[in-house]
């Protein structure tokens, strides 16, 4: 009986062993397993993070365009004004009453010899 006892124990000492052995392994993925995840989520903020930036920064980009193209259709507007004025002062109608009226010129309706020959 004294052997069987013994050997109880040292079956006993290796279940412990393994277990204690097995328990560090499970410990270790246990450990790994949360290490894993922490960068996971770290990461998965990291992209969130930039991915949030980007959409204020094209936002701010569309809404500078969209100020800009504004500025143009302005400009264009002003621009056309100011060609219509240029014709008006350049109409030959305007041009002969200012002649006719500050400088005193006269009109002549006959045609000049010089072109009647050509």
């Amino acid at each position: 009986m004294g052997g069987s006892g013994l050997m109880e124990d040292l079956n006993e000492s290796f279940r412990e062993i393994n277990t204690q052995t097995e328990n560090t392994e499970e410990n270790k993925r246990l450990e790994l397993s949360r290490w894993t995840w922490f960068m996971l989520i770290s990461i998965i903020a990291v992209l969130t993070v930039l991915y949030v930036n980007s959409v204020f920064k094209v936002n701010s980009i569309l809404a500078d365009i969209n100020q800009q193209e504004m500025l143009l259709e302005s400009l264009k507007n002003n621009n056309y004004l100011l060609i219509s004025q240029a014709e008006k002062l350049q109409s030959a109608d305007r041009i002969c009453k200012i002649a006719e009226a500050s400088l005193g010129l006269v009109r002549n309706d006959k045609i000049p010899e010089e072109l009647r020959q050509k």
